[in-house]
């Protein structure tokens, strides 16, 4: 009998994603940011006719029963399969780096790194090696070492592989699968709408905090923001918010404006998210999250990428994907929307997409494009009433002077203590 493929992801993209009762608890399944969701369900869902097994984590390296686990995955499986999307950094160092360098010694098995990505500023400066190049360095060893090989985000992230001295090692540029969900043959066409038939979708922290923003949303009535991390315990969790949570409503009344009149998301799952995409008829999407805007391009809706970093930028580049450095005043939607060229993304995607195949035949898998969507397995994430209600009282008294504020503060730390808990 064939062995099986391991299929390492955050959560299991065939089952919608769980808003637990623990606000850090929600947000380590989301893997600090619901647009993880968009390219494991994308890279599950175009694997699944290889056989394949999916696991959200893996044993400790060490301690009781830990020679075991790693002899049966040793014995039962064929190769790993990883997709850590922005893994070259100094962030990732001092944890995520060893982590998985480790357990890849571990293994006599070969590991597959789909779409690995470097981060670094907008401007692709090598400066950040600083912090993790003897880290960086121990993980790519212990891939190629192994027989593995690493599939790129985007040149950038090759480049910085190259420095590291792995020029001649199995790496090469493949972008992200999340895009290729569909297929090799994704075409994105533009209509020639004038400004008051915009219903955009915006996205990205980055961009909500640009200057402009407000006239975003008073020009075009029918625009939207759908947040992927930040706004995720505002939503869901007023009862537990903190001072950050609460000197932003001090300061936001447009969001406070924007969550009554329903025109802030949050999407949990692929499915939830292109659920939403289609009830709101949404024909643009623009902001400064690459996963957000790809959800777009799927449903052959163009987008315009306000890049703030390498990570976002690199893709956008590779495919091609109208974009821009986010600058210090917002240019208005539809002056972005009329910049949306999709020309060179049409001529060369199908390449693109050949070229993704073709590396996921040398590591023995084949690529099966979704043809269906089934949507009644979206997460349901709905904002409760209660949650509303508390949600607006608390923002009514943040804003409503900088005394209340501070009391509200006051009483709320208060409350913290009386129950032992000392984060606020």
């Amino acid at each position: 009998m064939d062995k099986k493929y391991l299929l390492r992801l955050t959560w299991d993209q065939s089952r919608p994603v769980t808003m637990f009762e623990d606000y850090r608890q929600t947000m380590r399944a989301l893997g600090g940011n619901s647009g993880n969701n968009v390219f494991q369900y994308s890279l599950q869902q175009i694997l699944c006719g290889n056989n394949l097994d999916v696991i959200t984590r893996l044993p400790a390296v060490t301690g009781e029963g830990a020679d075991a686990c790693y002899e049966r995955i040793n014995d039962e499986y064929k190769a790993l399969v990883i997709a850590p999307a922005n893994l070259l950094s100094q962030k990732a160092a001092n944890g995520h780096l060893q982590y998985w360098a480790d357990i890849i010694r571990r293994l006599r098995i070969p590991v597959y790194v789909i779409g690995l990505g470097a981060q670094s500023d907008y401007e692709n400066s090598l400066s950040f090696l600083e912090g993790c190049q003897d880290a960086a360095k121990d993980f790519l060893a212990a891939v190629f070492d192994g027989g593995g090989r690493v599939g790129t985000r985007g040149y950038f992230t090759q480049e910085v592989i190259t420095k590291l001295g792995f020029a001649d090692c199995s790496c090469e540029v493949i972008g992200c699968p999340s895009i290729f969900l569909r297929g090799g043959n994704l075409q994105i066409k533009k209509a020639d709408l004038r400004p008051e038939e915009l219903i955009p979708a915006v996205n990205g922290t980055p961009v909500w905090r640009s200057p402009g923003i407000e006239k975003w949303f008073s020009r075009y009535p029918q625009a939207y923001f759908v947040d992927q991390d930040k706004f995720c315990r505002l939503l869901y969790y007023p009862e537990d918010l903190g001072r950050k949570e609460l000197k932003f409503l001090a300061q936001n009344k447009l969001w406070t404006d924007l969550y009554q009149n329903a025109r802030l998301k949050f999407y949990a799952d692929y499915a939830s998210w292109i659920a939403g995409f289609r009830e709101y008829r949404t024909n643009f999407s623009i902001g400064s999250r690459i996963h957000g805007n790809i959800v777009a391009l799927q449903e052959q809706t163009p987008a315009y990428i306000l890049a703030t970093d390498s990570r976002v930028r690199e893709l956008a580049e590779y495919f091609e994907i109208p974009t821009g450095k986010l600058p210090a005043h917002l240019p208005d939607i539809y002056e972005c929307y009329q910049k949306a060229d999709y020309t060179v993304f049409n001529r060369n995607f199908k390449k693109k997409y050949d070229c993704f195949c073709n590396f996921m035949s040398k590591c023995g898998l084949s690529v099966t494009p979704l043809t269906q969507i089934d949507l009644s397995v979206a997460a349901q994430w709905p904002v409760t009433e209660e949650n509303r209600r508390l949600l607006l009282h608390q923002a009514k008294i943040c804003q409503s002077s900088k005394i209340a504020y501070i009391l509200y503060l006051l009483y709320k730390f208060a409350g913290r203590c009386l129950r032992g808990e000392f984060r606020f």
